[in-house]
């Protein structure tokens, strides 16, 4: 008999043990959770900057005070981490498509 919201938690299905070890626990990060001065990076590791603001199309990174800031589309975020935002690119593709916007 099932009892919906009130149906009792099963220690087998939701172990935070796998195979005898223990998971370390894993915080998941949204693009919501996304803050200003988070480090971004590539595909390869090499930073490219740091978050200058998000919005609903593109991430805005802030590489140096004289140097232009950098658009990378949504689409090329692969990861974000508590403080790290990774790329699916690596940076040369990234400034490549930047040179054409405006």
């Amino acid at each position: 008999m099932s009892y919906g919201l009130l149906q009792r938690w099963r220690p087998s299905t939701r172990s935070s043990k796998v195979e005898g070890r223990s998971r370390p626990s894993r915080r998941t990060f949204r693009l919501i959770d996304v803050e200003r001065g988070w480090r971004v990076e590539d595909s390869q590791a090499v930073p490219i900057g740091r978050v200058a603001d998000l919005d609903a199309t593109h991430l805005m990174v802030a590489r140096g005070l004289l140097v232009r800031r950098l658009y990378v589309p949504l689409r090329a975020i692969a990861v974000v981490r508590e403080g790290v935002v990774v790329l699916n690119v690596t940076r040369a593709w990234a400034e490549a498509q930047d040179e054409g916007r405006q």
